[in-house]
């Protein structure tokens, strides 16, 4: 190997001879020469020659132009990768390296091998130094630049983190609560599933079960109350069973992407006496909002008139949720409320807006029961709930449907079941409906052993917690019952993206299989084809949108991202769609408006695109800082051209007044 190498060297005249002079070895010069000299004396032949016909006249023009380029251009190489003058200047600098002595007395063998290749040391050196420009030019160029490929990291399994003082942060602090308010869903509704244990449509006037085709009474319902898919389909006959987690995911997609804790976060930022800090009071105001928005805070009609100001201020906040989705904030949601302020409440409202105690509150829920014996109860496990009576972790180990069960359990000697709710609501000495607190006990020591209205026990039957997933379970079990932002496991955004394409997933597997081989062009028509077919699924624009990206359809991608936030308005896929769009606006020029979705995308979890918001700044600012120096060059230039035209003109009439 030794030999070889000094072979290699021989050849190209790195011979170990002494270049103090700092001038290659003249065989080494020769040898990387030799290729441009060559080509030069073929070109000198052809210069000599003098044809006399055309076609020979044009030959020779075009062999002088060829030799001429290919000498230069093999000179350039030569040039640029081994003989110019800095690594002239390092062979000259390792010719004059200090060779030490190690430990035995003898030189080192590194510093003598420079010192004795001071030229084939310098090259080495200067090709190291090339290789490190180009790669540093590279990440230089893509930090100022941007990648001109979408980055799909940006898009999928993003672990959301929301900005303070928006809608994403209030909702990551209060979302503990949605496996305890799908309990008391289950808790109250109970569940309908077939011998294998899967969810299926029922309905929900009737509560019975739907075969395919048959027509119901009410609404076709799937799982935990829900009666619309993902993808915008609304639950039918024909609708396919589910399992638990994916009832559980749908709810909870219903429970956290609708209304619910929109409007939570609406009246706890709008009223400092207002503050949701437990598990509890979360859960009973959820379960309020969930059942009727603001129907128990401010009415909906003042004297026959609509309440101008309840539909104008939620119009406005309503039209900002769609825009900025969980980047709403805290200043847009005051700035409603001190526009259109909350001037007419309901008993409920005035307590609890007035930040009143919590069993004042408590109290009011009875004056909003007329509607029947299921409101009753659903009106008093919420009162429970806010004067610490009940814990949220009691919902657990309720039997299914078991609030039914109880409720008829305390009836059954009561001869007007209709009307009298004594056993949950009762009058005080002054007439008002307050709360039967002494329930509360008995609803406890009827859980250890419940029965149904005939005494027999119901003790076998499933408790609430057997139709949980285990990933809610997880957030429910062990006393955990604070406010606080909890993180997603690898199941539960398997399923939360699984829910999307539940009727058709072999289809869609197909679709990302071959996009992430990297045909586009075949992605793009497998999702067009399930897109036509459910317009309304949000999932399939976000994924148009980067398969039209990365076709360099970028006007495309901008439509299928506005698809979802313009008019179907599934705030989970906001993070992803404005980062689409950002990066469509950004490759077509548009820096302002990527810059806009960039910020979007970040404000609605996607933190991965700060780096995006930085880049998209800094090339907004050059571009002003460019523009400002170009428009005072000019403002100069037509400054000193205005002088030069005054002062010919003074010239002109001092010249004329001189002759005159």
């Amino acid at each position: 190997m030794q030999k070889r190498g000094l072979r290699l060297q021989n050849v190209l005249g790195l011979e170990r001879n002494n270049w103090l002079g700092g001038t290659m070895s003249e065989k080494f010069q020769r040898v990387v020469n030799a290729p441009h000299r060559a080509i030069g004396k073929l070109g000198k032949k052809i210069r000599d020659t003098n044809p006399q016909k055309t076609a020979g006249k044009v030959a020779r023009g075009a062999g002088l132009v060829a030799t001429t380029s290919a000498q230069f251009l093999l000179w350039l190489a030569k040039y640029i990768t081994l003989d110019n003058h800095i690594t002239r200047g390092g062979e000259k600098l390792f010719s004059k390296v200090k060779v030490g002595k190690n430990k035995d007395g003898k030189d080192k063998k590194f510093p003598k091998f420079i010192k004795q290749n001071p030229n084939f040391t310098s090259i080495v050196s200067w090709w190291m130094l090339l290789a490190s420009l180009g790669i540093g030019g590279t990440k230089f160029i893509q930090s100022r630049n941007g990648s001109d490929e979408i980055d799909d990291d940006k898009i999928e399994n993003i672990d959301l983190k929301f900005e303070d003082k928006t809608l994403g942060g209030y909702c990551e602090k209060i979302k503990p609560v949605t496996p305890f308010l799908i309990a008391n869903l289950i808790a109250n509704e109970g569940v309908r599933v077939n011998e294998n244990g899967m969810h299926v449509v029922y309905d929900d006037a009737t509560g019975q079960p739907l075969k395919p085709g048959q027509k119901p009474r009410g609404r076709p319902t799937i799982g935990f109350g829900s009666t619309v898919l993902k993808d915008g389909t609304p639950v039918s006959s024909y609708t396919k069973p589910m399992t638990t987690e994916e009832a559980y995911e749908l709810a909870r997609w219903h429970l956290e992407e609708g209304e619910t804790y929109f409007g939570m976060y609406c009246y706890d930022t709008a009223f400092d006496s207002v503050d949701i800090n437990t598990v509890s009071e979360a859960l009973a105001v959820a379960s309020i909002m969930y059942n009727g928005f603001t129907n128990l805070i401010e009415p909906q009609f003042i004297n026959k008139k609509r309440n101008r100001q309840l539909n104008d201020r939620f119009a406005d906040l309503r039209q900002s949720y769609k825009d900025h989705g969980a980047g709403l904030s805290e200043e847009e949601v005051k700035d409603a409320f001190a526009k259109h302020p909350v001037d007419t409440t309901y008993s409920f409202g005035k307590m609890w807006l007035g930040g009143k105690s919590k069993k004042a509150v408590a109290n009011t829920l009875g004056n909003f029961c007329r509607e029947g014996r299921g409101l009753w109860i659903r009106r008093w496990v919420e009162a429970g709930l806010l004067t610490g009576d009940l814990t949220p972790d009691v919902l657990l180990n309720c039997p299914i449907d078991g609030l039914s069960a109880f409720l008829k359990y305390k009836q059954k000697d009561v001869k007007n079941k209709q009307t009298d709710k004594s056993a949950f609501w009762k009058k005080d000495a002054n007439g008002n409906t307050v709360v039967n607190r002494a329930t509360y006990a008995e609803f406890l020591q009827w859980l250890e052993n419940p029965v149904n209205e005939y005494g027999q026990s119901i003790s076998k039957w499933k408790k609430v917690r057997d139709y949980m997933p285990d990933f809610a379970l997880a957030e429910c079990n062990n006393g955990v019952c604070e406010l606080k932002p909890v993180m997603k496991s690898a199941r539960e955004k398997k399923i939360e993206k699984d829910t999307y394409v539940m009727n058709y997933e072999n289809l869609y597997a197909d679709a990302i299989r071959v996009y992430k081989s990297g045909d586009y062009e075949t992605a793009l028509q497998l999702l067009e084809n399930l897109v036509d077919e459910y317009p309304d699924n949000a999932l399939l624009h976000n994924d148009l949108a980067a398969t039209c990206n990365h076709l360099g359809r970028y006007e495309d991608a901008i439509r299928h991202a506005k698809e979802i936030v313009k008019r179907i308005g599934d705030k989970s896929q906001y993070a992803a769609a404005q980062y689409n769009a950002g990066f469509a606006y950004e490759q077509l020029g548009d820096l302002n408006k990527a810059l806009a979705n960039y910020k979007l995308a970040v404000a609605n979890g996607n933190h991965r695109v700060q780096s995006d918001v930085t880049r998209v700044k800094n090339k907004i600012n050059k571009n002003i800082k460019h523009n400002s120096q170009k428009i005072a060059f000019n403002d100069g230039a037509a400054r000193v051209q205005r002088l030069s035209h005054n002062n010919s003109r003074k010239t002109l009439v001092k010249n004329g007044a001189s002759r005159a």
